[in-house]
């Protein structure tokens, strides 16, 4: 099981062609050579929100967390709707968060391997791409 998180963030801009033919390269061969283990695609510092973390969150009336992460696609083997959403990735204007991004990322893994029969048996990582150019203040930690 493999987590992409991406920094989409506009100081990502010059760095995201190479970066996506490498995540589409990472993805394809996966497709081909690992059609069983599983991958997820998380985009932060996007203009907007769209992960289960924040709306879990916000039921919880604790409004205002995990913003700018997107989960792209959740964890599951890849397939060529994978390699186009790749594809799709563009520099965004949002707030970068590290902390945020990592916890959803955790999160997306925790909530695969609550409905598995063995998860012991799969191995887990998150890889992170980014410059982490972002000024980190308090408020990201």
């Amino acid at each position: 099981m493999t987590v992409l998180l991406v920094d989409v963030s506009s100081g990502m801009d010059a760095l995201l062609p190479a970066l996506k033919r490498s995540l589409f390269i990472f993805v394809h061969s996966q497709l081909v050579f690992k059609p069983d283990n599983e991958v997820a695609l998380l985009l932060f510092g996007t203009e907007g929100t769209d992960n289960d973390l924040h709306e879990e969150m916000k039921n919880r009336k604790k409004r205002g967390q995990y913003l700018h992460v997107k989960e792209i696609k959740l964890l599951r083997p890849p397939d060529l709707k994978y390699l186009e959403a790749v594809e799709g990735i563009t520099a965004e204007k949002g707030t970068t968060n590290y902390a945020d991004a990592l916890t959803v990322a955790i999160d997306c893994l925790k909530r695969r391997l609550a409905v598995m029969t063995d998860p012991t048996k799969y191995p887990r990582r998150i890889l992170i791409f980014s410059n982490f150019n972002a000024e980190v203040t308090d408020t990201v930690l």
